[in-house]
């Protein structure tokens, strides 16, 4: 019995180290993760753009209102109107998707306003 008691601790013991080293490389991948530069600038824009969200539910009422204006008067929506609105959707798309890291590619400026679906 304490043949097998031995060969049990050894084992345990040999687990524990290799759960130590791996405690240790994931240690060290995410401090170098920390100090890498890249992540603090996305998560600065991060917050610059969910500011722009913020400020774009303006845009979006004037837009509904003057829509509305040119419905009351016209019967027919503004097609410019229009326009800037499939243009400020692409827009918005691409900044939800960069705040919720579904993607990593930035919103415009740094990228153009296309979607895959317009190539």
């Amino acid at each position: 019995m304490s043949e097998e008691n031995k060969i049990i601790e050894k084992e345990i013991e040999n687990e524990n180290k290799e759960v130590e080293s791996n405690q240790e490389s994931i240690s060290d991948e995410a401090m170098s993760n920390i100090k890498d530069s890249s992540t603090w600038i996305d998560a600065l824009l991060v917050i610059v753009y969910l500011a722009v969200i913020s400020y774009s539910i303006v845009l979006l009422w004037i837009i509904a209102f003057a829509q509305f204006i040119f419905k009351l008067i016209t019967k027919n929506p503004n097609k410019n109107l229009g326009d800037l609105t499939n243009v400020f959707q692409k827009f918005i798309n691409q900044i939800i998707d960069f705040v919720t890291f579904e993607t990593e590619e930035r919103p415009y400026p740094f990228n153009s306003l296309k979607n895959s679906e317009d190539d």
